[in-house]
Order: structure tokens, then sequence, then C-alpha cells
């Protein structure tokens, strides 16, 4: 690991308080059976089907309690 990259990996998001879990929305979804598949769930996020706090998600893109995940 280079020193840029552990200074990168060191990094939390902002948006999460420290000891909250984060998970994938792709995952998330799938788990919550909003999508029978997480390849579905991952295919819905790169077709703009899914949003987070009114932005188009990715499929890595965490989401963390209080988020509000529309399909």
């Amino acid at each position: 690991m280079h020193v840029h990259d552990a200074a990168i990996a060191g990094q939390r998001d902002s948006r999460r308080p420290a000891g909250v879990a984060v998970t994938r929305v792709d995952a998330w979804t799938w788990s919550v059976r909003l999508f029978k598949t997480r390849s579905a769930a991952a295919s819905a996020c790169r077709g703009g089907h899914v949003k987070i706090n009114g932005a188009t998600a990715k499929p890595a893109q965490p989401v963390v309690p209080g988020d509000e995940v529309r399909v």
C-alpha cells in the first residue's frame, strides 16, 4: 500500500457517524427484497432507477441509516 493509498483508506464518509454500519445500495435493495437478485439490483442502479436522497445511485454507493432510498 502506498502512502497516498493509506491516507485515503483512513478517511471515512463524512455523512456517517463513527460506529455506524455501511452497506452497498445494490446489496441493501436486494436484502430487503426489492429485487429478486443482487445483479438485478445492480442493473437497476446502473439504469438510473434507484435514488438515494434524490440523487441517482451507483451500485456501490453506501447506504446509511436515515437515507431515503427510492426505487
